[in-house]
């Protein structure tokens, strides 16, 4: 693609990378008419949040996220064919032409077991992986508001969250049933009684304050501080730290889904909460969603929104330069002479606003693992034959069935021996359509905060250890199979088809030196985040950026609220549209060569005849009910009158006769 020459090179918004942060951007300001040109120098869409079948998932980590040449041989690309061993030993082929495009990925491969050489995995194309891991929407929460405002929503499909887990402090090596409601709280018996009375109040406080004055004064002292003060003042789930820690577990790191209960803020905690308690019930038990296929659909659909409405789009080509062109001698209005060019192939693009992420940031050459202000994350992937958790254990999923179903589990902090976030398994099969009937994908992930006491190296192999002991603890390598034909015989089976440890670097993003030394155009260079741990980022954190992004461009920030350029209205719908003459014009009326202008006044003519013709109808009715009354009175008249002309005629006729009578008598 670097090859392609653009017919147009000054655009309004140049955004490099299709994150889900750019993706929202991309539609949003293609909704109101900019002109927006969307690059990526990988091949799939997605950028960090990319869903990546096991094929280009080995490829990715392994050549550290560069482009391979996309014109290889199909066996070629194949590493997971048993006879095709050496054929990825060689490095990949950057597609990019000189001068390089800016590029870095933030992640690094650890482990990785050959468990793809064996020849029975030839199903790996129907394996998606999240390569930042799952994340999670609330049922009714902002981003599936604005998939139902915008009509992206028709572009996708989700599957709620069968059950959520929390490990069983008392009962080593179990999990539990979080309860969702009432019923379920005075069903489970890893609660106390005092304990679900607590959680009761609690739950019925995060529903009423907002409408109780008292609570709400409550909850306003304690907003901006930290949720152990908000704890220990109110004494809602005890009085001691001890008493409170189980039920604060439960409700930091299984509701609302925060590997670290430090330094938390109350209204963090409260606006998840609420937006929990909201999104039960909507759409089944959960209050969680996950995207069927993988969370990348989340980006398709809004670059598929934004090309419908003249987003350009370039797949496979990225930018090497970044620098600021200044056009006084064609237009003296201030800063709207900046204009900032991009290069990119082998053409100079220019616009007014740059979108771009931390994997596209020039000068990026840096040292991530020398880097000690980074939060890492450890992620492992293991696919096998038998799940971890089954559905039905916890709740009803589908009658007669055994299913592992969509589950998510957590392990809280100081579980194990140098553990300081909570550990998570998600577990995914064949119901989200990323692993085959029969088949699981097992995630296993933990942050490693850069604060942490100690030394990062030490922790990060403590931290590879103790996942390996819960892959070991909680998948067998081996399962037992019984012969259908000799019901006594057991075979033991393989397990674990396939297993890697990678981690992630999180990045800041006005960290890097490039904005220091660009501070004339740092309000027009916008950076989004990096992929984080939180399941929740796309709900809590990405949404709000993309808005903050788009005031910024379209100058909402100077605006009253009635002034303001909407982010991403409703999109009119045909079959209920107020407006008839929105309807009418659509694209047959374009290609007939029809002018909006004269088929309107078309219309409002239209309108007032038919207005008109409805005015005569009326008043033709009452006028032909007046005809009506005055004809049936007419016609009393005409009889009377009639009656009397015969009379009359009969008298005429009577005395004509006598007169013919004498006259023939004289006659005579």
């Amino acid at each position: 693609m670097t090859d392609l020459n653009l017919p147009e090179t000054d655009f309004d918004c140049i955004i490099v990378g299709t994150g889900i942060t750019e993706s929202i951007l991309s539609g949003a300001l293609s909704r109101i008419e900019k002109k927006v040109l969307h690059l990526d120098i990988q091949e799939t869409y997605g950028s960090q949040f990319s869903t990546f079948n096991l094929n280009e998932f080995h490829t990715f980590l392994k050549y550290d996220g560069l482009p391979i040449n996309p014109e290889q041989d199909e066996e070629e690309e194949n590493p997971m064919n048993d006879n095709t061993n050496n054929v990825n030993e060689q490095e990949p082929t950057n597609i990019n032409e000189t001068p390089k495009a800016f590029y870095q990925s933030n992640f690094e491969l650890i482990k990785e077991e050959d468990y793809y050489k064996n020849p029975q995995n030839n199903l790996f194309r129907k394996f998606l992986i999240d390569l930042t891991g799952q994340r999670f929407l609330f049922c009714r929460g902002p981003m599936v508001d604005l998939f139902i405002q915008s009509g992206v929503g028709r572009y996708l499909e989700f599957r709620c969250l069968d059950a959520l887990l929390i490990y069983d402090t008392k009962e080593k090596n179990k999990f539990q049933l979080v309860p969702s409601t009432k019923g379920e709280i005075f069903k489970t018996k890893f609660i106390s009684l005092k304990e679900k009375n607590r959680l009761v109040k609690f739950i019925t406080f995060c529903m009423e304050y907002k409408e109780n004055e008292e609570k709400l004064n409550l909850f306003n002292e304690f907003k901006d501080e930290l949720f152990d003060l908000f704890l220990e003042k109110t004494q809602m789930l005890g009085s001691t730290l001890e008493e409170m820690k189980h039920l604060k577990d439960v409700i930091i790191h299984a509701i609302c889904l925060l590997d670290n209960s430090n330094n938390i803020k109350t209204k963090d905690v409260m606006e998840r909460l609420s937006y929990y308690l909201n999104s039960l019930g909507r759409y089944g038990n959960s209050a969680f969603l996950y995207p069927i296929y993988g969370i990348s659909e989340l980006s398709q659909a809004f670059c598929r929104l934004s090309a419908v409405y003249g987003g350009v789009y370039v797949l496979r080509r990225g930018i090497h330069q970044i620098k600021v062109v200044n056009n006084q001698e064609e237009n003296n209005e201030g800063n709207q002479n900046v204009k900032i060019s991009v290069g990119s192939g082998s053409q100079e693009l220019t616009c007014d606003h740059l979108i771009i992420n931390n994997d596209t940031v020039p000068n990026n050459n840096i040292d991530l693992s020398n880097n000690k202000n980074l939060d890492k994350i450890i992620r492992s992937i293991v696919i096998c034959e038998q799940p971890i958790f089954n559905a039905n254990d916890y709740k009803k999923v589908e009658e007669n069935t055994n299913v592992g179903a969509t589950i998510l589990a957590v392990i809280p902090p100081n579980q194990y021996e140098y553990q300081p976030c909570a550990i998570y398994i998600s577990q995914l099969d064949h119901l989200s359509c990323v692993a085959p009937r029969g088949k699981y994908l097992i995630t296993f992930q933990m942050r490693i905060p850069h604060n942490v006491v100690g030394d990062m190296i030490d922790y990060e192999e403590q931290v590879i250890k103790m996942l390996e002991d819960c892959i070991q603890q909680y998948i067998p390598k081996e399962y037992s199979v019984i012969n259908k034909q000799e019901e006594e015989e057991e075979t033991n089976k393989k397990n674990i088809i396939y297993k890697c440890i990678y981690k992630q670097y999180i990045r800041d993003n006005r960290s890097h030196p490039f904005y220091k030394e660009n501070e004339e155009i740092k309000e027009r260079i916008h950076v989004c985040s990096d992929a984080m741990s939180d399941f929740m980022q796309v709900d809590q954190m990405l949404l709000k950026e993309a808005k903050t992004i788009f005031d910024k461009i379209v100058g909402n920030e100077d605006k009253s609220t009635e002034e303001k350029v909407p982010f991403l209205p409703k999109i009119p719908d045909p079959m209920k549209s107020e407006n008839e003459e929105e309807e009418l014009f659509d694209e047959t009326t374009k290609l007939l060569g029809i002018d909006k202008k004269l088929q309107t006044t078309t219309l409002d003519d239209n309108n007032e005849m038919i207005e008109n013709v409805e005015e005569m109808e009326e008043s033709n009715i009452v006028n032909q009910e007046e005809n009506n009354n005055e004809t049936t009175s007419d016609e009393n008249v005409k009889e009377n009158v009639e009656k009397e002309v015969i009379v009359d005629s009969e008298t005429k006729n009577s005395s004509t006769v006598e007169e013919i009578n004498n006259n023939e008598e004289k006659q005579e």
